[in-house]
């Protein structure tokens, strides 16, 4: 017998009692909880994650869910120096903000749509950097900008000086000098498929090292079971576990290439 069987059935049998065959169904069609971390929004809530090394041809890109329509999504900097990179959603849209030049007080912003994505739904995005020019992916739409005079490494890409990335604000007690235009309202959502490109043409999976008002309880799906070989990153989605093998066909056409 099937469940919409069995559900009919039920309500043949418990006409005498709507109250009951609501409650019923109530619990039959609750949706299944997202498997993702979720960030709470209180004012200590920040995630560590791992270092990451933005050579001239790094990327970083992650997916987020929520219904605020300002918050901090990420964070890194050369720990006070000179260089950092935010991003950050204002009034809905994406903003990317972030200096090139070691050294040098120069901004470079991109907001990547007028579109309001505080709408709990999945958004996917990426920081691609191509020496010269940053390209900002929000679910596959493209917009860039060339910083002229920055064919160089951020100073972010000094590993060894480098600070942590963090998502979705930062600790309290963070003692570095925050640049002028740092928006640290607090996220209120959901993330996941967090995947560095550490000058590599393979991503790897980070993993939150540390954090503060985040609810860690129903990871994601490749947190569950990652079937994926090393040059396979595993991605998350809402039905289970798979392995982005797109990846390992494109670094093998670029060396053909090349």
């Amino acid at each position: 017998m099937g469940v919409i069987e069995g559900v009919i059935m039920t309500s043949t049998r418990t006409s005498h009692c709507p109250l009951l065959l609501l409650v019923f169904l109530a619990l039959s069609f609750t949706p299944t909880p997202t498997q993702a971390i979720r960030f709470l929004g209180t004012s200590s809530t920040y995630a560590r994650y791992p270092k990451w090394h933005a050579c001239q041809n790094a990327s970083l890109s992650f997916e987020f869910k929520t219904r605020q329509p300002s918050a901090m999504l990420v964070y890194t900097d050369d720990n006070g120096r000179y260089d950092f990179l935010q991003v950050a959603l204002t009034k809905g849209a994406v903003r990317l903000s972030i200096t090139f030049v070691a050294e040098e007080n120069r901004y470079v912003e991109i907001e990547a749509t007028k579109e309001a994505l505080n709408d709990n739904a999945w958004h996917r995005v990426e920081i691609r950097r191509n020496r010269m020019e940053t390209v900002l992916f929000v679910d596959g739409t493209q917009t860039s900008k060339v910083a002229l005079g920055s064919d160089s490494d951020l100073g972010l890409d000094v590993f060894e000086r480098n600070n942590h990335v963090y998502f979705g604000g930062i600790p309290n007690n963070y003692a570095k000098e925050l640049p002028e235009k740092f928006t640290n309202e607090k996220f209120r959502g959901e993330l996941r498929n967090i995947l560095y490109f550490n000058c590599s043409c393979i991503p790897v999976r980070a993993g939150m090292e540390m954090g503060s008002g985040v609810d860690e309880s129903n990871p994601e799906a490749c947190e569950r079971n990652n079937p994926c070989p090393a040059d396979c990153p595993c991605v998350s989605a809402d039905d289970g576990s798979g392995c982005a093998c797109n990846y390992k066909r494109e670094c093998r056409k670029s060396e053909f290439l090349c």
